[in-house]
Order: structure tokens, then C-alpha cells, then sequence
């Protein structure tokens, strides 16, 4: 080997190491050639590195361990791993301006061991990718303290609390932000669900849904849905500021600004919405178009509510099938307005039935072979009590006005025969209903039915008359007969009868 130092200057010099004698470039203040050997810097320990006291910048070492080997040169403040293709794995040339030339098939971000990925923005969470636990977040403070397993949090603060959950899902700025502990569990949007802790099989989807709830098993779907429910569990609310009210259970709000207020309740529209089933122009609060079927439990059918007739318009009300009984309003020609009706599969002779208090006070029935019809009003004895004979009879039959007049309404002037309510109030009032003051909403009215007994009491009084007039007009003839039967032995013209 042979070393030569060259002067060109007296402040200049320059070192030439080599075997053939050529002096150093003069460019170069160590100029080392060699086909057959190399150089060899300093190798030292990666806490021998660490411990070189001032180092200079561009100082250059190469370390041997324990881990991330090769050479590190110090950039003036921190020491700078020199990337080789022994280290790089392909991230040589990763350019934070962009980069050119990629190959999907073999360039990639990210580890090809199973560690964690994790990304920080001002020193910050900013995201995870675990393999392992299944975990995948993304946006600044997302998944902060996650622990749980099966989760995904995307946007700021998504997941944000320290938490042991498992199987939750958050997509939206503080979406879930607050939950702890809660599991399968589903925010979307901005802060959906963020107050849902320990809760489970929640989902809340738009803006502040489920903002403040804690409870399980709901449901919210549009912005500002369960916004003001604190607690409650299994509750369903569709629409934009749909509510359930805290506490609830199994409660169901649909619609803008549909509130519901006590549990097991459905809620459509918020009062002042017409709901449609079969029809796109709903004219009243609730409009069928169609049929409904009506069920006594899950597969025991019990009738049908028809919005008309085969012949006429109107609303029926059917049984099991049209030869079952049913029951119609109709204003087609030639119908009546109520019709009840029974067909040849009804079990009994009954039509319609009148009761208070769950007691039978009237029905009316028809004949077996549903030719006829008959009127009945409840009248058993052993309800009954204080029985004695009536006071109204003959006498008071007597007093009660019979009448001929018209209608003031009837333009026709048709004549019509009956009582004058007021008139018959002063003699028989159980027989009379009294009105107001207007007689067009408020008129007097008269059962003309009570009437029968006061006329079968009249009849009988007026009986118990006629037999003792028979009698004493017997006994008369009598007296006739023996009469003449005398006159006639005086001889005598007899008494004419």
C-alpha cells in the first residue's frame, strides 16, 4: 500500500490511500481506491451510538445491535438510518411528494409481520389497524383507548372512551364516543349513540341520534331521533326528531316529531299526518284502501273489514267468510244505512245485542228459519226487586193526549199521529226523555215502547170493569126473568127485556 499526500496549496492538502500509486483527487481530502478491499468504519453497539458525546453532523457509524443493523450517519440532531435494499423492503424511495411506478403486487403501506399498525397526528392517535383483534380505526382521537376486540371506529373521537366492548361499530365524529364497555353496538353519524356506555344491540343512524340514551336494544333512525331519551330499552324511533320518552319499554315512534309516552306503543306521525295503507293520498288520519283481515292471535282468523260492498258503497264489517254474520254501513241505492246481517254458517239466532256493564239489556234475534224478527229488552225477574202493582193504569191511559200534526221541517205537511212529549212527561215521565233548550240538538223525545205496559194495565182495568158491568148485567136479566114470569101468572103484559 502506499500513502502519498499531495500539496497543491500551503492550507490545501489531500490523502491519497491506494496500491498504484495515484495521487488523491483534488477534489477530495481522503481519496481511498482499491479493486480488492474496502473500508471499514466504525461498528459499535446501538447504546455505544447513543452514547457519543457531541456527535457531529455527518458522523458516521454502522450498528451491529440489537436491533434495526446498519449504518447511521447524524444529521446534526438525530441519528439517520441509511436505507438499503437489506432494510427497505421495498419502502426505498417512499415518497412523502408522491410516488411513480407502483405495483400493486408488491408495493404496499403497511408491515408484512403481525404487529399493530398505529398512526399519530401531533403526536395523537390517529388510527389502528390490528390484525389480531380485528380492530380498524381512523381520525384523530378514534379508538383512543380501545381494548376491545371486533371494532371499528372511523371519525374524530369515534370510540373515544376507554373500552373493553366488543362487536361495536362508530363512523362519525364522536360517534359512541362514550361507551365503555357496551357490545354490539352501531353509531352513524355525528355524535350517534355517543352516550350509549354499557348498553348493547343499540343502533343509532344520523345526526345525534340516541344522543344522550344508555339503555339496550333501541333503535334510532334520522337526525335528532331518541335525542332526549335518557334511559329505556327495546325502543324504535323513525324520523327526524322522532322521540321516546325516558324509561320506556317496547315503544315505537315513526314519523317527524313523533313522540310516544308510555310503553308498548306504536306512534305514526306526530298527530297532525294522515297515514295510508293502500292508497298515496291518505285523506284522514288513518285511510285503508283495501281490506283488512282481522286476527284473534297469530294464525286464528276472526274476519274482514271491507271499505265496500259487491253492491254497494260503504263499510262492512264480516265474520269468518259472507255466510258467517256481518255488519255494513252502505249508501248504495235501494240499501239501508245499517245492515246486520247472518249467514246459513252462523250458530245462533242473535243479531244485535245491547249491554252495559258486560249485563245483556236487550238484543234482537231472528226465528230459526230467518224469516222473522224479534225485539227483546231484558226483563227477568231476578234482577229485580221492590216488585208491587203499578199505579198507572185506565186512569192515566186516559190522560195522555193522542195527537194529529205535521213536522215544521216536513215541507210536505205529511200528518202523523202520536204524542206530544212534553204533555206526556206530566203523566207518564218514564216514558219520556227530556231536551234543552234548542229542539233542533236538544229535543224532547218519547219511548213509545215503555207505553205497552201502562196500555196492558189500562186493558186490564178496563177488563176487571167490563166483567163486573157482565155481572151485574146478568144478574139484572135474572131479575127480568123471574119478573115476567110472575106478570105472566097475573096475567099480565111482561116487562119488555
Amino acid at each position: 500500500m502506499i500513502l502519498i499526500i499531495a500539496s497543491q496549496e500551503s492550507y490545501s492538502q489531500s490523502l491519497a490511500v491506494n496500491t498504484d500509486g495515484s495521487a488523491a483527487n483534488a477534489s477530495a481530502i481522503l481519496d481511498v481506491k482499491s479493486s480488492v478491499k474496502g473500508v471499514l468504519i466504525p461498528r459499535m453497539l446501538k447504546s455505544e451510538k447513543q452514547a457519543i458525546s457531541s456527535p457531529a453532523a455527518g458522523l458516521m457509524i454502522y450498528q451491529t445491535g440489537p436491533d434495526s443493523t446498519g449504518f447511521y450517519i447524524y444529521n446534526g440532531s438525530t441519528w439517520d438510518w441509511a436505507i438499503t435494499t437489506g432494510n427497505s423492503s421495498g419502502i426505498a424511495g417512499w415518497k412523502t411528494t408522491g410516488n411513480s411506478g407502483l405495483s400493486p403486487a408488491t408495493n404496499f403501506i403497511g408491515n408484512t409481520d403481525n404487529v399493530p399498525i398505529k398512526f399519530r397526528v401531533f403526536n395523537s392517535t390517529a388510527g389502528q389497524i390490528d390484525y389480531t383483534n380485528q380492530v380498524t380505526c381512523l381520525g384523530s382521537l378514534a379508538g383512543n383507548v380501545l381494548n376491545g376486540a371486533d371494532n371499528t371506529a372511523i371519525g374524530a373521537k369515534a370510540l373515544f372512551a376507554s373500552n373493553v366492548g366488543v362487536n361495536n361499530t362508530a363512523v362519525g365524529s364522536n360517534s359512541l364516543a362514550g361507551n365503555t364497555s357496551g357490545n354490539n353496538n352501531t353509531g352513524l353519524g355525528y355524535y350517534a349513540a355517543s352516550a350509549v356506555s354499557n348498553g348493547t344491540y343499540n343502533t343509532a343512524v344520523g345526526a345525534n341520534a340516541m344522543l344522550s340514551a344508555t339503555g339496550s336494544n333501541n333503535t334510532a333512525v334520522g337526525a335528532q331521533t331518541m335525542a332526549s331519551t335518557v334511559t329505556g330499552s327495546n325502543n324504535t324511533a323513525i324520523g327526524y326528531g322522532s322521540n321516546i320518552s325516558s324509561g320506556l319499554s317496547n315503544a315505537t315512534a315513526i314519523g317527524y316529531n313523533a313522540s310516544v309516552t308510555q310503553s308498548n306503543s306504536i306512534v305514526l306521525g306526530n298527530g297532525t299526518v294522515n297515514v295510508g295503507i293502500g292508497t298515496n293520498a291518505p285523506q284522514h288520519l288513518l285511510h285503508v284502501g283495501g281490506t283488512i283481515t282481522c286476527m284473534k292471535g297469530a294464525n286464528t282468523h276472526t274476519g274482514f273489514f271491507y271499505n265496500a260492498t259487491s253492491s254497494s258503497d260503504g263499510i262492512e264489517l264480516v265474520a269468518l267468510s259472507t255466510t258467517d254474520a256481518f255488519a255494513s254501513i252502505q249508501r248504495g241505492a235501494g240499501g239501508y244505512c245499517l245492515h246486520l246481517g247472518k249467514g246459513s254458517s252462523a250458530v245462533n239466532q242473535g243479531i244485535l245485542g245491547f249491554y252495559v256493564n258486560g249485563v245483556d239489556i236487550g238484543h234482537v234475534d231472528c226465528d230459526v228459519a230467518g224469516t222473522n224478527v224479534t225485539y227483546y229488552t231484558t226483563s227477568d225477574q231476578r234482577l229485580k226487586e221492590n216488585i208491587r202493582p203499578t199505579r198507572y193504569g185506565l186512569e192515566k191511559l186516559m190522560q195522555i193526549q193522542v195527537a194529529d200534526y205535521n213536522y215544521k221541517a216536513d215541507e210536505q205537511k205529511h200528518n202523523q199521529t202520536g204524542f206530544l212529549a212534553q204533555q206526556l212527561y206530566t203523566v207518564y215521565p218514564q216514558a219520556v226523555k227530556p231536551g234543552g233548550d234548542d229542539p233542533k240538538t236538544q229535543a224532547w223525545s218519547v219511548d213509545y215502547g215503555r207505553l205497552t205496559p201502562i196500555l196492558v194495565q189500562a186493558v186490564q182495568d178496563q177488563q176487571i170493569l167490563i166483567n163486573a158491568q157482565n155481572e151485574k148485567i146478568a144478574s139484572l136479566t135474572l131479575m127480568m126473568k123471574d119478573m115476567n114470569e110472575k106478570l105472566e101468572q097475573l096475567g099480565k103484559a111482561p116487562i119488555s127485556k
